[in-house]
C-alpha cells in the first residue's frame, strides 16, 4: 500500500511540476509587412502614374505628355 501511495504522489508530482504557463511574450518572430498600391490621380486634367508604399505616394510619371 505505501508503495502505491509513493507511486501516486511521485506521479502528481511530476505532472503539476511538469505543466507550466509561459507567462513570456515571445515577438521575435514578427515581420513588419510592406503594402503596395499601384493606381493614378487626376493633376490638371491629365492621368498621374503613382505607387504607393504604406501609405506614402511617390510619381511614377511626371505628368508631361
Amino acid at each position: 500500500m505505501k508503495f502505491r501511495q509513493a507511486v501516486f504522489a511521485l506521479t502528481l508530482l511530476s505532472i503539476t511540476m511538469s505543466c507550466s504557463k509561459d507567462t513570456e511574450d515571445d515577438n521575435s518572430t514578427s515581420k513588419a509587412t510592406n503594402v503596395y498600391v499601384i493606381g493614378w490621380e487626376k493633376n490638371d486634367g491629365k492621368n498621374l502614374a503613382k505607387i504607393w508604399k504604406n501609405d506614402t505616394a511617390t510619381n511614377l510619371t511626371n505628368c508631361t505628355q
